[in-house]
């Protein structure tokens, strides 16, 4: 048997319907604006050579690239003032240290070559960003992003 739909009944299923559409819309907005920043970061004056880059917003949207030989790219860094943090280097010690519970993640047949052994870095060469340029809050760093790409180049100091 077919229910059977009223005049009476179009108002009410009306408001459930914009009740269901309103709910849907909830916590769907607009996605925050981007763009792409590319550029060189330094320690005094030595290309920092192996480290990652973010770029946090006020609301907390960040977008983070990889520092290769001092060049990084990052594709959807927020647009508008950001505070910026650096983390990495080439400590040099030659040594990699691996967790256990890291173990489950070597390549089937490759234990033997895990942990790789990093490459050796004369203590002259060593490049190590400062811990304080580690968080958003403590580096002093900050970019205001405009939209489309753009350059920031960062200069370091000890």
């Amino acid at each position: 048997m077919k229910p059977k739909l009223s005049a009476a009944s179009a108002p009410a299923l009306g408001r459930i319907g914009a009740v269901c559409l309103l709910i849907a819309g909830v916590g769907c907005s607009k996605s925050r604006p981007t763009a792409e920043i590319i550029g060189k970061v330094t320690l005094n004056g030595k290309p920092v050579p192996n480290a990652v880059i973010s770029f946090i917003a006020e609301d907390g949207s960040l977008a983070s690239g990889r520092i290769t030989d001092g060049e990084y790219q990052v594709l959807e860094a927020p647009q508008g003032p950001v505070k910026i943090e650096i983390a990495g280097g080439n400590a040099g010690s030659g040594k990699v240290k691996m967790h256990p519970s890291m173990k489950r993640f070597i390549p089937e047949g490759q234990e033997a070559a895990w942990p790789p052994s990093g490459d050796k870095v004369a203590a002259k060469d060593r490049v190590i960003v400062p811990a304080r340029y580690g968080k958003a809050s403590t580096s002093g760093l900050s970019y205001d992003v405009k939209p489309g790409q753009q350059t920031h180049d960062i200069n370091l100091k000890p």
